[in-house]
């Protein structure tokens, strides 16, 4: 799916390789497809990706966090980094680095323990990267899980307290110029110290390390006695105070029977200049009639008058302003006229 990508897309995304295996017809694709879609979920990939260049500069420090990241997409990430990295130094496109990488025996474990995507890459660079100026520094606790042959390709070798039996046996057996006599003294070394062994070394050397001067992302957490002073429970800030609140008007009241309702119409339809009477008998059949001429519903059309009464024609102080009605209702026309008049005066 990938060559047919290449074949008409010098950049191509998660998407394109997708639809490619989309076309295939093996039955295999339904798996292959669903991987690749819960790949592209995560987000990490982008049509516009971070350069090489602007990770690897000279003098500059670059952490790569994939906290949160799924175990899979980290191992995906790792290989294909790493590739790009030592593509791009080989033809001279960034300068020397050292690559670290943390966790080292969930990214090229050894055969046996597990399996990782980014295992033959880290091999090949741990083999080849030196001659082309790309270093790499594995990090692990557990060494009897981290591929023998990168452990052997390393010059130097920094060794804090390890006690487990298996990861002492691996180290032993990996590292040149370590004796049986080494493997006790490993287990005993005190915290802060380091064991180290190298090319340029005749013997191993004990070697202090100093006190770290920056946070410490990886310390324990204190449950003892003493933890009560190390661990404080968080502020919480303290809420402003609530505005005073603002009581919404009253809502308009609803009438209780079927006479009050025809007195708001017939007031209504008055005001409006539909029809001339106030005996709401008269103008309840009046609006009928005129309702059925229009073949509209009786009911409806009599609810829609009460509810401009309820809400805005109030007997008292109506809301003409507002009244959807207004432009044609000769209530209001009288009003402004007779203000006209006064102000006229």
């Amino acid at each position: 799916a990938i060559k047919e990508v290449k074949e008409y897309k010098n950049v191509y995304n998660l998407r394109d390789i997708i639809d490619a295996v989309n076309r295939s017809k093996s039955n295999a694709r339904w798996n292959v497809i669903a991987s690749l879609e819960s790949l592209d979920s995560v987000g990490v990939f982008s049509d516009n990706g971070t350069q090489t260049t602007d990770i690897i500069k000279k003098g500059k420090c670059a952490l790569i966090n994939m906290k949160g990241v799924p175990p899979d997409v980290q191992e995906v990430v790792v290989a294909r980094l790493t590739k790009e990295l030592f593509d791009d130094r080989k033809a001279g496109k960034i300068p020397p680095f050292l690559m670290i990488v943390e966790e080292a025996h969930n990214y090229c474990p050894e055969k046996g323990v597990g399996r990782s995507v980014s295992s033959s890459i880290l091999r090949t660079v741990a083999s080849e990267g030196r001659k082309f100026g790309m270093g790499l520094c594995i990090v692990s606790q557990r060494p009897a899980k981290v591929d023998k042959n990168i452990i052997s390709q390393c010059n130097t070798n920094i060794i804090l307290k390890v006690t487990n039996p298996n990861d002492l046996k691996a180290i032993i057996q990996s590292v040149e110029g370590l004796t049986n006599q080494t493997y006790h003294e490993i287990q005993r070394l005190p915290i802060g110290v380091a064991l180290i062994s190298g090319a340029g070394l005749q013997m191993p050397v004990m070697t202090e390390i100093r006190t770290r001067e920056t946070s410490h992302g990886g310390k324990s957490v204190d449950i003892s006695e003493k933890g009560e002073e190390v661990y404080k429970e968080p502020v919480v800030p303290q809420a402003p105070p609530s505005p005073p609140r603002i009581n919404a008007p009253p809502k308009p009241k609803e009438p209780s029977n079927a006479t009050e309702k025809a007195i708001i119409v017939t007031r209504v339809a008055n005001r409006l200049g539909w029809i001339d009477t106030t005996n709401s008998d008269e103008a309840i059949k009046t609006l009928t009639k005129e309702a059925e001429k229009m073949n509209e519903n009786v009911y409806k059309y009599l609810e829609s008058i009460s509810k401009l009464g309820i809400n805005f024609c109030h007997e008292e102080n109506p809301k003409c302003i507002s009244c959807p009605m207004n432009k044609g209702c000769k209530y209001r026309l009288s009003s402004r006229n007779q203000k006209k008049g006064f102000f006229s005066k």
